[in-house]
C-alpha cells in the first residue's frame, strides 16, 4: 500500500513538471527572423563643371555645378550644398581653389578645381578700381567726341585723389572730403556713381567720366578726365 502511494506521488510530480514544461513551451515567444543581408555600399561618383577659361578680374555670380551617383550629400569647401549647383556671389580677385566632396554613407570621393582669374587689366571693374585717380583736366566735347574746350586745373585740384574701392565705395583724399559715395559698373561703358549714370571710358592709364549738357547752345559732353594718382593699388 505504501509503495503504491509513493508511486502515485512520484507520478504526480512528474506530471506537474511535464505540465510546466509544456506551458513554458507554449508561451515562449517565437524567435525573430534573421536580419536581412547587408547590402554592400556603392562607391559614389562626382563630376564638376566650371569655367575653365580665365575669369575677368572682379567677376562674380560664377556658377559651379556637378553631377553625382551613389551620393547622399555634396560639400563645397566643407559646406553642405543642396541641389546640383552653387553660385559664387563674391567677386574674385585672384586664382581660387574649391574642394568638392560627394559622400554616400561611409564612402566618399573628392575633387579639387581652381578658377583662374585675370589681372586687373582683364576687366572694366579692375581698370576703374585697381589704382587711385586724380584730375588730369576737364573738357567739353561735341556728340562726335571732338574736343571743343578744355580747362587746366590748379595745383590743389590736381592733388585731390579718388579711390574706387573693390567693395563698391568711393573715398577721397583728406584734402578733398571725408564723405563716401557708392559706385558700380552697369556695363562696359556706363559707371553709376551715387545713383547717377556717367558715360565711362577707361584704359590702363586714363579714365573719362562724362555727362550730357548744353554749352554755347549745343549739346555737349562734360568730361572729367583722370589719370592715376600713384602706382600703389587702392586696395593692396
Amino acid at each position: 500500500m505504501r509503495k503504491q502511494k509513493n508511486f502515485l506521488i512520484l507520478m504526480l510530480g512528474l506530471a506537474l513538471i511535464l505540465g510546466a514544461l509544456i506551458v513554458q513551451s507554449c508561451c515562449k515567444p517565437p524567435l525573430p527572423p534573421p536580419p536581412p543581408p547587408v547590402e554592400e555600399e556603392k562607391d559614389p561618383t562626382l563630376e564638376v563643371f566650371f569655367p575653365e577659361e580665365e575669369i575677368p578680374y572682379g567677376e562674380k555670380d560664377i556658377v559651379l555645378s556637378w553631377t553625382t551617383t551613389n551620393a547622399k550629400s555634396v560639400y563645397v569647401n566643407g559646406v553642405k550644398r543642396s541641389g546640383e549647383s552653387h553660385t559664387i556671389l563674391d567677386r574674385l580677385f585672384k586664382d581660387t581653389t574649391f574642394i568638392f566632396k560627394a559622400v554616400n554613407i561611409k564612402k566618399e570621393v573628392g575633387k579639387e578645381i581652381t578658377l583662374n582669374v585675370g589681372n586687373w587689366t582683364s576687366s572694366v571693374f579692375g581698370l576703374v578700381s585697381y589704382y587711385p585717380w586724380r584730375y588730369k583736366k576737364l573738357s567739353f566735347s561735341n556728340m562726335k567726341d571732338e574736343e571743343l574746350a578744355w580747362f587746366e586745373l590748379d595745383e590743389e585740384e590736381r592733388s585731390w585723389v579718388f579711390y574706387y574701392h573693390k567693395n563698391g565705395v568711393i573715398t577721397f583724399s583728406s584734402n578733398l572730403s571725408t564723405s563716401t559715395e557708392l559706385w558700380s559698373i552697369k556695363n562696359d561703358s556706363v559707371l553709376i556713381k551715387d545713383g547717377r549714370e556717367r558715360r565711362l571710358q577707361v584704359n590702363e592709364k586714363e579714365m573719362i567720366l562724362s555727362y550730357q549738357g548744353i554749352w554755347n547752345g549745343q549739346d555737349v559732353w562734360f568730361n572729367s578726365i583722370f589719370e592715376h594718382a600713384s602706382d600703389t593699388p587702392t586696395d593692396p
